[in-house]
């Protein structure tokens, strides 16, 4: 239809496009249909926003891979934009980590702007949309700094029907049975050397408890990436009573 005089095959195939794209739009509709009602009977299940979107994707198996990551990154938006009002969970099973990545974040959200506006004075002399463009980089990566703190006040480890609900914020996820649980360690330091086979969930934690399993077990990070671990460091604010009661639990 743009072209000022068309070849006869593209006249006789301009109305193929509408016809892709209507197509397009109804499994769209579909699709999302179902995505969205896997996740209102997600969300009535569970407080857990992150859970809840990566369980429906899960379900919605018709969606490709790369649209189920552009989804899972819309998770980034709700815990940095819209999760100030909700309470963090509460209770004696309850233990939060938030406090120890307050720091880190808070020297990320003062270096961040500062980055960004530097670069954009030195971009805008190239090009005034690569300055824009950097400067919106960086209030995004302002928000995923927030949302990485919301979800982490949002996503406390909780002990709860036989099994400790291990989160990271953002990242990491995982459901350890208490009766595969075969050592807990409280650490008076963070190991100077990586241990084979143990993910640290404990960045910036001053006491991290080690938690061994009598066998692997599975972990889920973002982007549907699943790591298999003989046993974590979690980080805490009560490292000592996390010890006491899984000890006195499993």
């Amino acid at each position: 239809l743009l072209l000022p005089h068309p070849p006869s095959y593209l006249r006789a195939l301009r109305f193929l496009p509408a016809v892709a794209e209507l197509g397009l739009l109804v499994w769209g509709g579909i699709v999302g249909r179902a995505f969205f009602a896997y996740l209102r009977a997600e969300n009535r299940a569970s407080d857990d926003v992150l859970e809840n979107v990566h369980r429906a994707l899960e379900k919605t198996s018709a969606l490709p891979l790369v649209l189920k990551a552009l989804i899972g990154e819309t998770v980034v938006l709700w815990y940095g934009l819209c999760a100030f009002r909700k309470k963090a969970p509460m209770g004696e099973g309850v233990f939060p980590y938030h406090e120890n990545l307050t720091g880190l974040l808070l020297l990320g959200f003062i270096a961040t702007p500062a980055e960004g506006l530097v670069l954009h004075v030195v971009l805008r002399n190239w090009s005034s949309v690569a300055a824009w463009v950097g400067t919106a980089l960086h209030i995004y990566s302002l928000v995923w700094l927030i949302a990485l703190y919301q979800a982490a006040r949002l996503r406390p480890l909780v002990l709860a029907d036989a099994a400790l609900n291990v989160r990271w914020s953002l990242l990491w996820t995982a459901e350890v049975p208490l009766a595969q649980i075969a050592s807990v360690e409280v650490l008076k330091a963070r190991p100077e050397v990586r241990e084979k086979g143990v993910l640290d969930m404990a960045r910036l934690a001053d006491k991290p408890v080690r938690v061994r399993f009598s066998e692997s077990l599975t972990v889920h990070g973002p982007l549907g990436i699943r790591r298999e671990t003989s046993a974590l460091l979690i980080g805490c604010e009560r490292p000592e009573k996390l010890a006491a009661t899984l000890e006195a639990s499993r």
